[in-house]
């Protein structure tokens, strides 16, 4: 292998795994706990039918639960926001007719909160929206959104942690100890 041959191969592998490490590892695994159930927001505009038929709420905390652990963040399901790291998650817009495809474009739009020890920190609005294949149903299409909201949600989660982390400030300098004869 010649010198030319031998710096575009170190070049090539520096680029590689500067490519890998910043679509792969997470800023931060801090832990979080997700406030169970997830659920419509009171004043969401859901069709009935859709509400009935998609189980929509299950599949975005089953979702949820899968892409912030492939963000290697530990997760666990709480019942109350009053202590610790939660995250909150309210369904809080649905579009999609029966009828699949024929129907037109689904969408879905989620909130997340988080908060620390009941407290609000940040939140976020995601939407996902698709108009899938002519053969796959309505919950199918919103399904695959729900994957997409997902994903959105841990990716802002490990930006708020590394935000968190940048914005912390420097420990102040101890105190100079004073010599015993001084």
């Amino acid at each position: 292998m010649n010198m030319n041959n031998r710096a575009a191969w170190a070049l090539a592998c520096g680029l590689f795994a500067g490519l890998a490490q910043a679509g792969g590892a997470p800023h931060s695994t801090r832990p979080v706990a997700l406030q169970t159930p997830v659920a419509f927001a009171a004043d969401s505009a859901v069709r009935d039918i859709v509400r009935q038929q998609c189980d929509l709420e299950k599949t975005l905390e089953a979702d949820l639960f899968e892409a912030l652990r492939a963000h290697g963040r530990p997760v666990d399901p709480v019942a109350s926001a009053e202590t610790g790291r939660v995250l909150q998650v309210s369904i809080e817009r649905v579009e999609g007719l029966g009828g699949g495809a024929w129907t037109g474009p689904k969408f879905l739009s989620v909130k997340a909160t988080l908060l620390v020890d009941g407290k609000f920190v940040h939140n976020r609005m995601a939407l996902a929206h698709s108009t899938g294949f002519p053969l796959n149903t309505t919950c199918h299409a919103l399904s695959k959104d729900s994957s997409d909201i997902s994903q959105q949600i841990a990716k802002w989660l490990d930006d708020v942690d590394g935000a968190d982390a940048n914005s912390v400030p420097a420990p102040a300098p101890a105190p100079a100890a004073s010599g015993a004869g001084s």
